[in-house]
Protein backbone atom coordinates (compact mmCIF):
# COMPACT_ATOMS: atom_id res chain seq x y z
CA UNK A 1 0.00 0.00 0.00
CA UNK A 2 2.79 2.54 0.89
CA UNK A 3 4.42 1.45 -2.30
CA UNK A 4 1.11 2.57 -4.61
CA UNK A 5 1.13 5.47 -2.56
CA UNK A 6 4.58 6.53 -3.02
CA UNK A 7 3.83 5.66 -6.89
CA UNK A 8 0.89 7.75 -7.45
CA UNK A 9 3.24 11.17 -5.53
CA UNK A 10 5.59 10.89 -7.60
CA UNK A 11 3.22 10.49 -10.89
CA UNK A 12 1.13 13.42 -9.78
CA UNK A 13 4.66 15.48 -9.23
CA UNK A 14 5.47 14.55 -12.83
CA UNK A 15 2.64 16.01 -13.80
CA UNK A 16 2.57 19.06 -12.27
CA UNK A 17 6.31 19.71 -13.02
CA UNK A 18 4.85 19.14 -16.62
CA UNK A 19 2.06 21.81 -16.16
CA UNK A 20 4.50 24.18 -14.72
CA UNK A 21 6.46 24.31 -18.03
CA UNK A 22 3.47 24.19 -20.39
CA UNK A 23 1.67 26.72 -18.30
CA UNK A 24 5.33 29.25 -18.50
CA UNK A 25 5.66 28.96 -21.93
CA UNK A 26 1.73 29.37 -22.51
CA UNK A 27 2.19 32.79 -20.98
CA UNK A 28 5.15 33.41 -22.86
CA UNK A 29 3.71 32.79 -26.41
CA UNK A 30 0.55 35.35 -24.74
CA UNK A 31 3.10 38.06 -24.26
CA UNK A 32 4.33 37.90 -27.71
CA UNK A 33 0.98 37.37 -29.30
CA UNK A 34 -0.15 40.43 -27.26
CA UNK A 35 2.85 42.66 -28.07
CA UNK A 36 1.93 42.13 -31.93
CA UNK A 37 -1.32 42.86 -32.03
CA UNK A 38 -2.02 44.78 -28.95
CA UNK A 39 -3.68 44.24 -25.03
CA UNK A 40 -7.18 45.96 -25.89
CA UNK A 41 -7.60 43.83 -29.25
CA UNK A 42 -5.25 40.74 -28.09
CA UNK A 43 -6.93 39.99 -24.94
CA UNK A 44 -10.48 40.07 -27.08
CA UNK A 45 -9.24 38.14 -29.79
CA UNK A 46 -7.54 35.30 -26.89
CA UNK A 47 -10.63 35.53 -25.04
CA UNK A 48 -13.38 34.07 -28.01
CA UNK A 49 -9.73 31.80 -29.23
CA UNK A 50 -10.10 30.33 -25.65
CA UNK A 51 -13.81 29.77 -25.80
CA UNK A 52 -14.12 28.48 -29.00
CA UNK A 53 -10.45 26.03 -28.48
CA UNK A 54 -12.60 24.72 -25.02
CA UNK A 55 -15.82 23.84 -27.25
CA UNK A 56 -14.00 22.17 -29.68
CA UNK A 57 -12.01 19.58 -27.08
CA UNK A 58 -15.59 19.19 -25.29
CA UNK A 59 -17.10 18.42 -28.94
CA UNK A 60 -13.92 16.10 -30.07
CA UNK A 61 -12.05 14.74 -26.88
CA UNK A 62 -15.43 14.94 -24.87
CA UNK A 63 -13.46 16.51 -22.17
CA UNK A 64 -14.67 19.38 -19.89
CA UNK A 65 -12.25 22.05 -19.18
CA UNK A 66 -11.48 22.46 -14.90
CA UNK A 67 -11.41 25.98 -15.04
CA UNK A 68 -12.57 27.88 -12.03
CA UNK A 69 -11.96 24.13 -10.26
CA UNK A 70 -8.42 24.27 -10.86
CA UNK A 71 -8.12 26.25 -7.90
CA UNK A 72 -9.82 24.23 -5.53
CA UNK A 73 -7.40 21.50 -6.15
CA UNK A 74 -4.28 21.17 -4.35
CA UNK A 75 -1.37 19.44 -2.67
CA UNK A 76 -2.56 18.49 0.89
CA UNK A 77 -5.50 19.13 3.11
CA UNK A 78 -4.37 22.55 3.63
CA UNK A 79 -5.09 23.33 -0.16
CA UNK A 80 -8.31 21.35 0.08
CA UNK A 81 -11.90 21.76 0.94
CA UNK A 82 -14.30 19.03 1.79
CA UNK A 83 -18.03 19.61 1.77
CA UNK A 84 -19.96 16.80 4.09
CA UNK A 85 -23.75 16.22 3.65
CA UNK A 86 -25.48 14.35 5.74
CA UNK A 87 -29.47 13.16 5.48
CA UNK A 88 -30.94 11.26 8.77
CA UNK A 89 -33.33 8.84 8.92
CA UNK A 90 -35.09 8.30 11.93
CA UNK A 91 -37.78 5.44 12.70
CA UNK A 92 -40.80 6.73 14.39
CA UNK A 93 -44.53 5.59 15.04
CA UNK A 94 -45.53 7.31 12.50
CA UNK A 95 -43.00 5.75 9.75
CA UNK A 96 -42.04 2.67 11.42
CA UNK A 97 -40.41 1.07 7.90
CA UNK A 98 -37.01 -0.30 8.41
CA UNK A 99 -34.15 1.55 6.70
CA UNK A 100 -33.23 -0.46 3.92
CA UNK A 101 -28.99 0.42 2.31
CA UNK A 102 -30.14 -1.32 -0.65
CA UNK A 103 -33.12 0.70 -1.37
CA UNK A 104 -31.29 3.85 -1.37
CA UNK A 105 -28.08 2.78 -3.06
CA UNK A 106 -30.30 1.66 -6.15
CA UNK A 107 -32.22 5.44 -6.18
CA UNK A 108 -28.37 6.91 -6.06
CA UNK A 109 -27.67 4.40 -8.55
CA UNK A 110 -30.47 5.34 -10.87
CA UNK A 111 -31.02 8.81 -10.26
CA UNK A 112 -28.09 10.66 -9.72
CA UNK A 113 -25.04 8.45 -10.82
CA UNK A 114 -26.69 7.22 -14.11
CA UNK A 115 -28.04 10.95 -14.71
CA UNK A 116 -25.26 13.32 -13.86
CA UNK A 117 -22.50 13.03 -16.04
CA UNK A 118 -20.32 15.07 -13.29
CA UNK A 119 -21.22 11.99 -11.10
CA UNK A 120 -19.01 9.38 -12.71
CA UNK A 121 -16.29 11.97 -14.31
CA UNK A 122 -12.54 12.57 -12.67
CA UNK A 123 -9.46 15.08 -13.32
CA UNK A 124 -7.26 14.05 -15.31
CA UNK A 125 -4.14 15.99 -17.21
CA UNK A 126 -4.96 15.60 -20.81
CA UNK A 127 -3.53 17.66 -23.68
CA UNK A 128 -1.52 20.03 -20.98
CA UNK A 129 -4.11 20.84 -19.05
CA UNK A 130 -6.74 19.94 -16.76
CA UNK A 131 -10.01 18.02 -17.53
CA UNK A 132 -13.30 16.59 -16.35
CA UNK A 133 -12.92 12.86 -17.93
CA UNK A 134 -16.22 10.50 -18.14
CA UNK A 135 -15.63 7.05 -16.62
CA UNK A 136 -17.11 3.84 -16.48
CA UNK A 137 -20.15 4.10 -14.20
CA UNK A 138 -19.27 0.92 -12.62
CA UNK A 139 -16.01 2.88 -11.12
CA UNK A 140 -18.57 5.61 -9.63
CA UNK A 141 -20.80 2.59 -8.03
CA UNK A 142 -17.76 1.63 -6.42
CA UNK A 143 -17.73 4.85 -4.33
CA UNK A 144 -20.80 4.19 -2.74
CA UNK A 145 -20.24 2.24 0.56
CA UNK A 146 -22.80 0.21 3.01
CA UNK A 147 -21.52 0.60 6.84
CA UNK A 148 -22.84 0.19 10.31
CA UNK A 149 -23.00 1.83 13.44
CA UNK A 150 -24.63 1.40 16.95
CA UNK A 151 -26.78 4.11 16.58
CA UNK A 152 -27.47 8.10 15.79
CA UNK A 153 -25.19 8.89 18.43
CA UNK A 154 -22.41 7.50 16.83
CA UNK A 155 -22.90 9.77 14.36
CA UNK A 156 -21.25 12.32 15.86
CA UNK A 157 -17.70 10.60 16.53
CA UNK A 158 -17.85 8.90 12.80
CA UNK A 159 -18.16 12.58 11.50
CA UNK A 160 -15.61 13.81 13.75
CA UNK A 161 -13.00 10.98 12.34
CA UNK A 162 -14.37 12.30 8.59
CA UNK A 163 -13.96 15.69 8.55
CA UNK A 164 -10.13 16.06 8.34
CA UNK A 165 -9.31 13.14 5.52
CA UNK A 166 -8.90 14.32 2.14
CA UNK A 167 -10.43 13.11 -0.90
CA UNK A 168 -7.93 12.66 -3.59
CA UNK A 169 -9.00 15.14 -6.33
CA UNK A 170 -6.47 14.50 -8.73
CA UNK A 171 -7.33 11.28 -11.61
CA UNK A 172 -9.71 9.85 -9.06
CA UNK A 173 -13.79 10.55 -8.82
CA UNK A 174 -13.46 12.82 -5.66
CA UNK A 175 -16.50 11.76 -3.75
CA UNK A 176 -17.57 9.25 -1.21
CA UNK A 177 -20.85 8.12 -0.17
CA UNK A 178 -21.76 6.26 3.09
CA UNK A 179 -25.08 4.54 3.63
CA UNK A 180 -25.57 4.27 7.73
CA UNK A 181 -27.45 1.87 9.03
CA UNK A 182 -28.13 1.48 13.11
CA UNK A 183 -27.32 -1.68 14.75
CA UNK A 184 -30.23 -0.62 17.34
CA UNK A 185 -32.73 -0.95 13.78
CA UNK A 186 -33.60 2.97 15.13
CA UNK A 187 -33.32 4.76 11.06
CA UNK A 188 -29.86 5.70 9.44
CA UNK A 189 -28.28 7.93 7.54
CA UNK A 190 -26.77 8.89 4.48
CA UNK A 191 -23.78 10.56 4.07
CA UNK A 192 -22.52 12.63 0.87
CA UNK A 193 -18.48 13.19 1.14
CA UNK A 194 -17.57 15.48 -1.71
CA UNK A 195 -14.15 17.41 -2.74
CA UNK A 196 -15.62 21.10 -3.18
CA UNK A 197 -14.10 20.78 -6.47
CA UNK A 198 -16.95 19.00 -8.23
CA UNK A 199 -19.87 21.71 -7.10
CA UNK A 200 -20.94 24.60 -4.62
CA UNK A 201 -23.59 24.31 -2.58
CA UNK A 202 -26.54 24.86 -5.18
CA UNK A 203 -25.12 21.58 -6.84
CA UNK A 204 -25.39 19.52 -4.25
CA UNK A 205 -28.50 20.88 -3.10
CA UNK A 206 -30.06 20.24 -6.61
CA UNK A 207 -28.57 17.13 -6.45
CA UNK A 208 -30.28 15.98 -3.34
CA UNK A 209 -33.71 17.09 -4.36
CA UNK A 210 -33.86 14.62 -7.30
CA UNK A 211 -33.20 11.77 -4.68
CA UNK A 212 -36.99 12.35 -3.45
CA UNK A 213 -39.99 10.68 -4.55
CA UNK A 214 -42.06 14.20 -4.72
CA UNK A 215 -39.52 15.89 -6.11
CA UNK A 216 -40.82 19.40 -7.98
CA UNK A 217 -38.72 22.06 -9.77
CA UNK A 218 -41.37 24.49 -7.28
CA UNK A 219 -39.53 22.94 -4.30
CA UNK A 220 -36.32 25.14 -5.03
CA UNK A 221 -35.58 28.42 -3.84
CA UNK A 222 -36.32 31.61 -5.49
CA UNK A 223 -32.33 32.37 -5.80
CA UNK A 224 -32.34 29.34 -8.64
CA UNK A 225 -35.16 30.99 -10.95
CA UNK A 226 -33.22 31.90 -14.24
CA UNK A 227 -32.45 35.75 -14.07
CA UNK A 228 -29.86 34.92 -11.21
CA UNK A 229 -27.61 32.14 -13.86
CA UNK A 230 -24.01 33.28 -14.71
CA UNK A 231 -24.78 33.59 -18.78
CA UNK A 232 -22.35 34.35 -21.52
CA UNK A 233 -23.81 37.44 -21.69
CA UNK A 234 -22.99 38.37 -17.97
CA UNK A 235 -19.57 36.94 -18.53
CA UNK A 236 -18.50 39.10 -21.48
CA UNK A 237 -19.64 42.11 -19.33
CA UNK A 238 -18.04 40.82 -16.15
CA UNK A 239 -15.06 40.20 -18.70
CA UNK A 240 -15.56 43.75 -19.86
CA UNK A 241 -15.32 45.48 -16.69
CA UNK A 242 -12.70 43.27 -14.83
CA UNK A 243 -9.72 45.31 -15.37
CA UNK A 244 -11.74 48.20 -13.08
CA UNK A 245 -13.00 46.17 -10.75
CA UNK A 246 -9.66 44.21 -10.00
CA UNK A 247 -8.99 47.91 -8.75
CA UNK A 248 -11.76 48.46 -6.51
CA UNK A 249 -11.46 44.84 -5.08
CA UNK A 250 -7.56 44.94 -3.89
CA UNK A 251 -8.63 48.62 -2.56
CA UNK A 252 -11.49 46.71 -0.67
CA UNK A 253 -8.84 44.17 0.49
CA UNK A 254 -5.71 46.51 1.54
CA UNK A 255 -8.32 48.92 3.52
CA UNK A 256 -11.17 46.26 5.35
CA UNK A 257 -10.77 46.07 8.76
CA UNK A 258 -7.70 45.19 10.41
CA UNK A 259 -9.67 44.61 13.73
CA UNK A 260 -7.59 41.45 15.05
CA UNK A 261 -9.56 38.76 16.22
CA UNK A 262 -8.51 34.42 16.39
CA UNK A 263 -9.69 34.12 12.89
CA UNK A 264 -7.63 35.90 10.49
CA UNK A 265 -4.97 34.07 9.34
CA UNK A 266 -2.45 36.93 8.71
CA UNK A 267 -2.49 37.15 12.57
CA UNK A 268 -2.06 32.77 12.70
CA UNK A 269 0.08 31.57 9.34
CA UNK A 270 0.32 28.02 10.88
CA UNK A 271 -2.43 26.44 9.23
CA UNK A 272 -2.04 22.75 9.03
CA UNK A 273 -5.39 21.95 7.24
CA UNK A 274 -6.48 20.32 10.13
CA UNK A 275 -10.74 20.48 10.41
CA UNK A 276 -12.63 21.02 13.86
CA UNK A 277 -16.07 19.87 14.01
CA UNK A 278 -19.26 20.40 16.60
CA UNK A 279 -23.08 19.93 16.42
CA UNK A 280 -24.76 22.59 17.87
CA UNK A 281 -27.89 22.19 19.20
CA UNK A 282 -31.11 21.69 16.78
CA UNK A 283 -33.17 25.15 16.43
CA UNK A 284 -36.46 25.51 14.96
CA UNK A 285 -36.05 27.16 11.32
CA UNK A 286 -39.56 28.44 11.68
CA UNK A 287 -38.06 31.08 14.41
CA UNK A 288 -35.80 32.45 12.06
CA UNK A 289 -38.61 32.86 9.40
CA UNK A 290 -40.65 35.00 11.76
CA UNK A 291 -37.70 37.56 12.03
CA UNK A 292 -36.85 37.68 8.16
CA UNK A 293 -40.52 38.87 7.80
CA UNK A 294 -40.70 41.03 10.77
CA UNK A 295 -37.95 42.99 9.38
CA UNK A 296 -37.89 42.11 6.05
CA UNK A 297 -35.34 40.53 5.04
CA UNK A 298 -33.95 37.74 3.58
CA UNK A 299 -32.91 34.18 4.90
CA UNK A 300 -29.01 34.79 4.54
CA UNK A 301 -29.49 38.21 6.47
CA UNK A 302 -30.96 36.85 9.65
CA UNK A 303 -27.85 34.03 9.49
CA UNK A 304 -25.76 36.73 9.14
CA UNK A 305 -27.34 38.66 11.59
CA UNK A 306 -27.89 36.18 13.95
CA UNK A 307 -24.12 35.67 13.74
CA UNK A 308 -23.52 39.01 14.45
CA UNK A 309 -25.52 39.32 17.44
CA UNK A 310 -24.06 36.50 19.37
CA UNK A 311 -20.21 36.36 18.68
CA UNK A 312 -19.54 39.72 20.75
CA UNK A 313 -20.24 37.73 23.86
CA UNK A 314 -17.21 35.54 22.76
CA UNK A 315 -15.02 38.32 21.22
CA UNK A 316 -13.08 41.42 23.30
CA UNK A 317 -14.55 44.52 23.32
CA UNK A 318 -11.91 46.14 21.13
CA UNK A 319 -13.37 43.68 18.44
CA UNK A 320 -16.24 45.69 16.99
CA UNK A 321 -16.50 43.41 13.56
CA UNK A 322 -15.55 41.35 11.44
CA UNK A 323 -14.51 40.59 7.71
CA UNK A 324 -17.27 38.83 5.94
CA UNK A 325 -17.47 36.69 2.84
CA UNK A 326 -20.53 35.37 1.73
CA UNK A 327 -21.28 33.06 -1.64
CA UNK A 328 -23.96 33.63 -4.01
CA UNK A 329 -25.47 30.95 -6.15
CA UNK A 330 -25.59 31.69 -9.42
CA UNK A 331 -26.89 27.33 -10.39
CA UNK A 332 -29.85 27.37 -12.29
CA UNK A 333 -33.00 25.99 -11.36
CA UNK A 334 -33.15 22.17 -12.89
CA UNK A 335 -36.24 20.64 -14.54
CA UNK A 336 -34.36 17.15 -14.91
CA UNK A 337 -31.92 15.28 -13.17
CA UNK A 338 -29.96 15.92 -16.86
CA UNK A 339 -30.24 19.56 -16.23
CA UNK A 340 -28.01 19.67 -13.01
CA UNK A 341 -25.36 21.62 -12.80
CA UNK A 342 -22.57 20.20 -11.26
CA UNK A 343 -20.29 23.19 -10.72
CA UNK A 344 -18.60 26.11 -9.16
CA UNK A 345 -20.51 28.95 -10.06
CA UNK A 346 -21.08 30.59 -6.73
CA UNK A 347 -19.74 34.35 -6.40
CA UNK A 348 -18.77 36.54 -3.41
CA UNK A 349 -16.85 39.43 -2.45
CA UNK A 350 -15.18 40.62 1.10
CA UNK A 351 -17.30 42.96 3.21
CA UNK A 352 -17.56 44.62 6.87
CA UNK A 353 -20.13 43.49 8.68
CA UNK A 354 -20.48 44.77 12.57
CA UNK A 355 -21.76 43.26 15.38
CA UNK A 356 -25.11 44.15 16.46
CA UNK A 357 -26.94 44.20 19.56
CA UNK A 358 -30.66 43.98 18.31
CA UNK A 359 -32.30 42.41 15.83
CA UNK A 360 -33.91 45.74 15.15
CA UNK A 361 -30.38 46.41 13.20
CA UNK A 362 -30.93 43.93 10.77
CA UNK A 363 -32.05 46.52 8.04
CA UNK A 364 -28.65 47.90 8.55
CA UNK A 365 -26.61 44.53 7.37
CA UNK A 366 -28.85 43.71 5.20
CA UNK A 367 -27.86 47.23 2.98
CA UNK A 368 -24.24 46.85 3.50
CA UNK A 369 -24.85 43.08 1.33
CA UNK A 370 -26.72 44.60 -0.87
CA UNK A 371 -24.64 47.22 -1.97
CA UNK A 372 -21.84 44.31 -2.74
CA UNK A 373 -24.24 41.84 -4.42
CA UNK A 374 -25.84 44.22 -6.65
CA UNK A 375 -22.34 45.09 -8.23
CA UNK A 376 -20.28 43.04 -10.84
CA UNK A 377 -17.69 42.87 -8.32
CA UNK A 378 -18.75 39.57 -6.49
CA UNK A 379 -17.52 37.84 -9.67
CA UNK A 380 -14.01 39.12 -9.26
CA UNK A 381 -12.84 35.56 -7.75
CA UNK A 382 -14.59 33.49 -10.13
CA UNK A 383 -12.89 35.87 -13.25
CA UNK A 384 -9.97 35.87 -11.68
CA UNK A 385 -9.14 32.39 -11.10
CA UNK A 386 -10.43 31.34 -14.84
CA UNK A 387 -8.22 33.67 -15.97
CA UNK A 388 -4.81 32.77 -13.60
CA UNK A 389 -5.91 29.11 -14.82
CA UNK A 390 -5.54 29.79 -18.42
CA UNK A 391 -1.69 30.87 -17.61
CA UNK A 392 -0.30 29.98 -14.14
CA UNK A 393 0.24 26.76 -12.86
CA UNK A 394 -2.07 25.05 -10.24
CA UNK A 395 0.94 25.57 -7.82
CA UNK A 396 0.92 29.91 -8.27
CA UNK A 397 -2.92 29.25 -7.92
CA UNK A 398 -2.98 27.42 -4.59
CA UNK A 399 -0.37 29.88 -2.96
CA UNK A 400 -2.78 32.90 -4.42
CA UNK A 401 -5.93 31.37 -3.21
CA UNK A 402 -4.56 30.47 0.56
CA UNK A 403 -3.45 34.01 0.94
CA UNK A 404 -6.06 35.82 -1.07
CA UNK A 405 -8.30 36.19 1.59
CA UNK A 406 -5.66 36.76 4.78
CA UNK A 407 -8.01 38.98 6.08
CA UNK A 408 -10.85 37.60 6.23
CA UNK A 409 -12.59 36.42 9.77
CA UNK A 410 -15.34 34.36 8.62
CA UNK A 411 -17.26 32.39 5.36
CA UNK A 412 -20.94 32.61 5.41
CA UNK A 413 -22.22 29.97 3.47
CA UNK A 414 -25.79 29.12 3.84
CA UNK A 415 -27.91 27.00 0.91
CA UNK A 416 -31.78 27.63 1.18
CA UNK A 417 -34.50 25.09 0.17
CA UNK A 418 -36.87 22.47 1.13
Amino acid sequence: IIGKVIQIKKKMHKVFFIEILSQTLKLYLIYLFLSKIGIIIGSFLLYFLLISYRYLIKKIFHLQYVSFDKSLMGFSSRDQYTINLLSLFDRTDSSPSTFEPSVFKKTIITRVISQIPKMRSKIVYKLLNFYWEETPIEEAISKIQIISLPNKESLHDYLDSHVSKRIDNYNNIPYEIYIIKYDDNTGGAVHFKFDHVVSDGLGFLSMLCFLSDDFSPELFPKIMNGKYTYSALRELKDTILFPLHIFIAIYTILFSSWERTDFKIMYHPTHLGDSKYAMSKWYDISEIRKVRQKYSVSFNDSVVGIIMRALPKTMNDKVSGLNIVIPCGYTSKPQTAKDIEMGNEAQGFLMYIPFITSFTELPKLSKIIRRVFSTSITSIPLFLFRLFGEVFPMIILNLVSNYIIFKVDMLISNCPGP
